[in-house]
């Protein structure tokens, strides 16, 4: 969640098209790595850990949460741009993962 705030923060500053490759490539391995490989596992895990073995329920329930972030997010933030700008836009946003990260920590080790 770090390096995703950070190159989020990266891109306001871009002048031209090729400052834009390492936050791009940045932000694309960080969510690729955290999100869409790390995420499913430990749902699965959690549900191991408190509630019968269902994985379809869980799963179902992500992958809802991935799809309204697909279909609510290009509809608000087109909105969030037209308000408050671009650069505006992706320093809340890297915020808002900067004070996320912290909270990552309690569900490393989650109680039986």
């Amino acid at each position: 969640m770090v390096v995703i705030g950070v190159c989020l923060l990266d891109i306001p500053f871009s002048r031209n098209i090729y400052h834009l490759i390492a936050p791009n490539f940045g932000l694309g391995f960080a969510i690729g790595m955290v999100v869409d490989s790390s995420m499913m596992p430990h749902m699965g895990y959690l549900v191991d850990l408190r509630h019968v073995s269902v994985y379809g329920s869980v799963y179902a329930i992500v992958d809802v949460a991935f799809c309204l972030g697909f279909a609510f997010g290009p509809a608000i933030s087109g909105t969030l741009v037209k308000e408050i700008g671009f650069n505006w836009m992706l320093w809340i946003i890297a915020i808002i993962n900067f004070l996320y990260a912290p909270l990552l920590y309690f569900i490393r080790n989650p109680p039986g």
